[in-house]
């Protein structure tokens, strides 16, 4: 269903914001030539705060497997990706590609949001989302994040209240824009990191405190031998968990810190002192 229209303002019967969910195969199919517009054009060529995609890379996000895993994840049962159009009146400016995870802690992760070059510099990205905030709280997002490596694009979601948030377990720059509230806090020391789930959440941590210190993102290797060595004893690991999601750890070697970090859009006093107060009782 079509949202009802928005007025941006002036003339009434000029500018209608709305978003159209993109469903027929004509529809796909017109995305896809967008899809493919923004990364050859916005995407491939502005890789000014990581290294450049491969070709390997390049190829793939604009091979058949890979919109055959976007479909299968649009097509899912629970917590499906959906795709709108960004309209004015009935004309397609851009589109939008996002997830709300209702079984974590309503995080809504952002993965495209596109506005034609010819429609840019005049408010329409900042007007648009505006409204998709909106939209977003009623379907359960609690918070939003995204991830980006260009500068125009950073500039542009730092102006809509995200933060710079650390890197996801990729090494590529997070961003958030925190929920309202700081939510119930539970602090946990475990000792193997079975649950993938959690794996990936304390390898986001990691390279987050990575970024921090300008290195390169963890390797497989390297959260191999860390994971050996939380399990034989020899590193201990503390987290806080913010509900599902993990968003602060410290690692402990004979009682000396040698790693912390917090998530800058979730970090505390509190969260510190949880942290302190774990390692004070294993002392």
């Amino acid at each position: 269903m079509i949202d009802p229209p928005v007025n941006l303002g002036g003339n009434q019967m000029e500018k209608l914001r709305t978003f159209a969910p993109i469903i027929s195969s004509e529809e796909i199919e017109q995305y896809r030539h967008m899809q493919t517009k923004m990364l050859t054009e916005d995407v491939f060529c502005a890789e000014d705060l990581l290294e450049p995609f491969s070709t390997e890379e390049q190829q793939y996000l604009l091979s058949k497997d890979y919109q055959n895993r976007i479909e299968s994840l649009c097509n899912r049962k629970t917590d499906p990706i959906r795709r709108v159009f960004l309209k004015e009146n009935d004309t397609v400016i851009g589109f939008l590609v996002y997830c709300i995870y209702t079984l974590e802690d309503g995080k809504c992760f952002i993965l495209d949001f596109y506005i034609i070059p010819s429609r840019r510099c005049e408010g329409v990205g900042s007007a648009f989302f505006a409204d998709f905030k909106e939209r977003a709280f009623l379907e359960g997002a609690a918070y939003f994040e995204l991830n980006t490596h260009c500068v125009r694009a950073l500039r542009f979601w730092e102006r809509q209240g995200f933060l710079q948030n650390g890197a996801d377990d990729y090494g590529t720059i997070l961003l958030c824009l925190p929920p309202a509230t700081e939510g119930e806090l539970t602090v946990e020391q475990p000792n193997d990191l079975d649950d993938n789930d959690c794996l990936w959440q304390v390898r986001k941590l990691w390279n987050g405190k990575r970024r921090e210190e300008k290195n390169v993102a963890v390797t497989d290797k390297e959260m191999e031998q860390f994971l050996d060595e939380v399990k034989c004893g020899r590193l201990k690991l503390v987290f806080v968990r913010r509900g599902y999601r993990v968003i602060a750890m410290r690692v402990i070697e004979n009682h000396t810190v040698t790693m912390e970090f917090a998530e800058p859009a979730f970090d505390s006093q509190g969260v510190r002192l949880m942290l302190r107060n774990v390692e004070k009782s294993m002392k």
